[in-house]
């Protein structure tokens, strides 16, 4: 039993005792397990997490929720992060037309809770990701997200969107129920009619339509800042974008508005989701050839018959283009570097798994009647 304790992820030691207990109806023999989480560890973070956000992950509900070994996450819905894993894990379509190198610099451009900026950070070593999500209520689930797996990469986050020009007050509309489809031009008809589609490519049920109904009873609106990329590459002296992932529900091209002339020779791969309302795709293929870009676009399979196409830009030289180096301001005013610095000196919050979830990994192992009664 202590060997298959020590096994689960995160635990450093373990040891398991067994007890008595005297009843009226004589003696009960039962065990204890203990055990001692390795700081450095996913599991021994998450748990600091959940105690220092404890009223904040209530009030919205939000769980965690491990999925397999490559992710677990804070999430609003466990479904939803079953969405993002399939789409961005397993699809790799992230990865399909691009490459990634050990010391990139790569910005996740609506960046949700995360799990896209979590995706880079395994594919290579000493990644600085840069991470925009302009609605509070998953800016903090990112902050949460990305603090468990801040072993990964040096990450850095936004509370803004990117667009055409810096902004305050900008009204989004936030989806509790499928934060995904969140955006700041919501079209009730248009989502519902995308949401539809995607349903029915994906599981042909019957009650898809109940499904649309309950995500989008689900906006509210929200206030928002937005900023322009170009001022982030001045505010933070980037000198060079490896790769620039753009995911922003119809303001794709605000985003690439905002880039000013002396700035696109720094940006190497981009990577957009593209709504193609108003002629948009083939604006945005123009716009990026015209830059210097080599343009593909794919569909993918469970968005066939919806507008919504993968657009890839690669620079075709890239002679221009500094060679990627740790920018010190990445640790400046990081809302992860300071999580990570309370952290390291907090002594007085221990570590634990919830036992639900170190149960069942132990139900993987060994019988249930040989699991300790307490851990």
């Amino acid at each position: 039993i202590e060997h298959a304790l020590s096994k689960v992820p995160g635990i450093k030691q373990s040891a398991v005792i067994a007890k008595e207990r005297n009843t009226d109806t004589g003696t009960n023999k039962y065990l204890i397990g203990y055990y001692v989480l390795d700081k450095n560890s996913v599991e021994a973070r998450v748990s600091y997490v959940k105690s220092i956000y404890q009223e904040r992950l209530l009030e919205d509900n939000l769980h965690f929720s491990i999925l397999n070994k490559n992710l677990s996450a804070i999430t609003f819905s466990k479904s939803v992060l079953e969405f993002l894993y399939e789409e961005i894990f397993q699809s790799n379509t992230y990865l399909s037309n691009t490459t990634i190198k050990d010391g990139n610099v790569i910005f996740d451009v609506g960046a949700n809770i995360g799990i896209s900026s979590i995706f880079f950070a395994k594919q290579t070593d000493n990644l600085s990701i840069y991470s925009f999500e302009p609605i509070d209520r998953l800016y903090e689930v990112l902050n949460m997200n990305l603090f468990i797996h801040s072993e990964e990469a040096t990450f850095k986050t936004f509370n803004c969107g990117l667009g055409a020009e810096n902004k305050n007050n900008v009204p989004f509309a936030f989806f509790r129920n499928n934060t995904v489809i969140s955006t700041q031009y919501p079209d009730l008809e248009e989502d519902s009619h995308l949401l539809s589609t995607f349903l029915d490519n994906t599981n042909g049920s019957s009650n898809n339509e109940q499904l649309v109904n309950f995500i989008i009873e689900s906006q509210e609106e929200v206030l928002c800042q937005i900023r322009t990329i170009s001022s982030i590459i001045q505010q933070e002296k980037i000198e060079r974008i490896d790769l620039l992932k753009i995911d922003v529900e119809k303001a794709e091209l605000d985003v690439l508005h905002g880039i000013k002339e002396q700035d696109w020779d720094k940006i190497h791969q981009i990577i957009v989701e593209v709504h193609d309302k108003n002629n948009r795709l083939e604006r945005m293929i123009s716009l990026l050839s015209g830059k210097g870009y080599e343009v593909n676009v794919q569909v993918e399979k469970n968005l066939q018959n919806t507008d919504l196409y993968v657009l890839y830009a690669i620079r075709k030289s890239t002679n221009n283009i500094p060679k990627s180096k740790k920018n010190e301001l990445i640790f400046y005013n990081n809302p992860i570097s300071e999580l990570l610095e309370r952290y390291k000196e907090d002594k007085t919050k221990p570590s634990f798994i919830s036992n639900d979830i170190l149960s069942d990994q132990l139900k993987e192992v060994i019988p249930e009647y040989m699991i300790p009664a307490a851990l």
